[in-house]
């Protein structure tokens, strides 16, 4: 499918303006070769109608000319679906009924996608200005390799921004991120639809990281990854995602996506991960119970479960840092 343009898409709501309400992308030039790749995009979506147009918009303006587009969304009861029959006839696909999940959700899209490079778009996160004519332009010349642009992080309401520079995707970056983490971000990976036959589908056992786990495979197999070194993605943190709501969960997952790889390295520092989880899961846990927070004693039994001396050392190390904290709390005037 060619993107639609601005004046073939409906009109804004009311006081919506800029990017993707009033502006779109500049097309992509005519190709006589016929040589532009089909790009798949899947966004997963569960009661976002509050920000799924606005993602809508950006995948559709994209002035793109062979785009595949799927909204796979799990029997939303706001005005999800009213939006996506807004938008029906420029989507390649779109079902709403209940599934296991937002992982299940992708694979649904996945299983669909004809398209030589895919990736997801999260129904609250947009695509930025030109991203895939710049994704399908690297993806021409490295068909096999990973194409990965950099993610600009922004916070509902505050004007509060963050740049995410993608860079050191690899997989013992990933396995041993206690040594050195890569700085990742999935709205702006593309996957080569090649991958799909090599490495399988999502993991629908995780509820957070599956991207995570997805990557470990695909860095395993895939020849190379090439950065942009462009925005090609916004993500937005809101009280109601996962990463600000839940975020302290999403360790448990990624301890055990780390061990699940472990076997394909030579060498993997184990005594590093007891001790930098211990310490994480601990903590973690005494800062749940001086808060208040649910399950403070899960993450403390596990994190002397993995190694009880570096728990309690890696807490003991924190306390100035929490004693100051309260000092300055109980200070501040009412």
């Amino acid at each position: 499918m060619k993107c639609p343009t601005l004046r073939e898409l409906p009109p804004p709501p009311a006081g919506k303006t800029g990017w993707p309400w009033t502006e779109e992308s500049l097309a992509a030039p005519d190709d006589s070769g016929g040589d532009w790749p089909r790009v798949s995009i899947i966004t997963p979506s569960f009661k976002q109608g509050q920000f799924i147009e606005e993602t809508i918009r950006s995948v559709l303006l994209q002035g793109y000319p062979d785009l595949e587009y799927f909204v796979i969304d799990g029997g939303s009861t706001d005005e999800t679906v009213e939006v996506l029959r807004k938008y029906e006839r420029w989507l390649t696909g779109w079902t709403s009924e209940r599934d296991r999940g937002q992982s299940h959700a992708i694979n649904k899209g996945l299983a669909r996608v004809t398209g030589s490079i895919w990736n997801w778009i999260n129904s609250d996160d947009l695509l930025m200005p030109g991203a895939l004519r710049a994704v399908a332009a690297a993806h021409r010349e490295r068909p096999r390799a990973l194409i990965v642009g950099d993610v600009l992080d922004f916070w509902t309401g505050t004007g509060k921004r963050r740049l995410v520079r993608q860079g050191e995707i690899e997989l013992r970056k990933f396995v041993e991120f206690w040594n050195r983490e890569a700085n990742w971000h999935q709205p702006g990976i593309f996957f080569p639809t090649y991958l799909r036959e090599e490495v399988g589908q999502l993991d629908e056992s995780l509820r957070y990281l599956f991207d995570y786990d997805l990557l470990c495979r695909a860095t395993a197999v895939a020849p190379a990854t090439h950065y942009l070194r462009q925005t090609v993605s916004s993500f937005r943190l809101h009280d109601d995602s996962k990463t600000v709501s839940q975020g302290d969960h999403f360790m448990f997952e990624l301890f055990q996506i780390s061990q699940r790889y472990w076997q394909t390295l030579p060498e993997v520092d184990r005594t590093g991960y007891r001790r930098h989880a211990a310490g994480l899961l601990f903590c973690t846990g005494c800062q749940r119970l001086v808060r208040g927070r649910a399950q403070a004693f899960r993450f403390i039994g596990a994190g002397l479960r993995t190694h009880p001396w570096w728990a309690v050392r890696a807490a003991v190390g924190l306390l100035p840092t929490w004693l100051r904290r309260k000092s300055q709390a109980a200070g501040e005037p009412a």
